[in-house]
């Protein structure tokens, strides 16, 4: 009782402050920002956040009003990105409530994706999972040195397992200076349909029945790794996209030495081809890889040069060109 007489007496006061200040009240309802229309209203805060993940301003400007704060919470795209790695549960859970169903891009570190290899689900697993159904894009990130890779790779098991019907694109990039990534691909047995995969010095490997992926990048370290990109492109049957990047080698020798077994073409579906970081020593693994591709409908080559052994480039042009290309 006696708590509750407390609390009428502050609401008392409250309401009496209220009262006495009702005229500021109305002089801030008719102040510009009051007065400006949803549309005009919504380019500011726009031109203010620049993209869905600059929470600093988002939260600044939710605190200037009410009418920026509604004005906001209309703006669902505001609410796309979450800190998935720093926020609290709740705090996570908010913040997609106010994406309304909006496809989510999500960035988790090899920190979050470690927890998420225990036996137990942690509350922030839960409420990823329970929201598959709006993850339009995965960026997954490996930071930390010294985590072992096994582990990072059954908490990817463990969070793909959902059903994702909207997401577009898997990324799992491994950015530690001084751990070897895996040689041995991740093998994603029930990994939902996407489309796009970007792979940065981690190699994943899908199922025969995974026909969804079209766009694939890969990033090739040391040439023992043309045999193991040859076999992740064989296990994306609908590939019409394909960017190679080789910008990684560093005074690497004999780098046209490489071990392919004769086959016939894997992808006849390629329409768009992008080499990255080619050198004079890359032409003859790059023309011997290529062979087993088999491009009858590509429509665009890039080569990106990394030194001026241009009789090398010439020989690599012409032999593709004379290959795919009807001149």
């Amino acid at each position: 009782m006696h708590e509750l007489e407390a609390i009428q007496i502050d609401l008392s006061d409250v309401q009496s402050y209220l009262a006495e200040n009702r005229h500021l009240t109305t002089a801030n309802q008719s102040t510009p920002l009051y007065t400006l229309p949803f549309e005009l209203l919504s380019e500011i805060i726009s031109l203010a956040v620049c993209r869905a993940g600059n929470h600093p301003e988002i939260f600044r400007l939710l605190h200037v009003s009410r009418r920026l704060r509604d004005t906001m919470f209309d703006m669902s795209w505001l609410f796309t990105e979450a800190d998935w790695d720093s926020w609290s549960s709740p705090l996570l859970e908010w913040w997609c409530r106010h994406a309304r169903g909006r496809p989510l891009k999500i960035y988790l570190s090899d920190h979050t994706i470690r927890s998420f290899s225990l036996s137990t689900t942690s509350p922030k697993e839960a409420l990823l999972q329970s929201c598959s159904s709006q993850w339009g894009t995965m960026i997954i990130l490996f930071w930390q040195d010294g985590v072992e890779n096994s582990v990072i790779a059954t908490g990817i098991k463990n969070l793909l397992t959902c059903s994702a019907p909207s997401l577009h694109k898997l990324q799992v990039s491994d950015l530690r200076v001084f751990q070897v990534s895996p040689e041995d691909p991740l093998v994603l047995d029930c990994a939902p349909a996407f489309r796009v995969l970007h792979m940065g010095r981690v190699w994943i490997q899908l199922p025969a029945s995974h026909t969804s992926v079209t766009d694939l990048s890969c990033v090739c370290e040391r040439p023992g790794q043309w045999a193991r990109c040859l076999t992740i492109v064989q296990s994306c049957q609908s590939l019409q996209k394909l960017n190679l990047d080789l910008s990684v080698y560093e005074n690497v020798v004999n780098v046209n030495v490489i071990s392919i077994d004769d086959m016939d073409p894997i992808i006849t579906s390629l329409v768009h081809l992008e080499l990255k970081g080619i050198r004079g020593a890359d032409v003859s693994s790059i023309c011997q890889f290529l062979g087993h591709l088999g491009a009858p409908a590509l429509e665009s080559l890039s080569i990106g040069l990394c030194d001026l052994d241009l009789v090398a480039h010439a020989n690599l042009y012409g032999s593709l060109v004379s290959r795919w290309f009807v001149i």
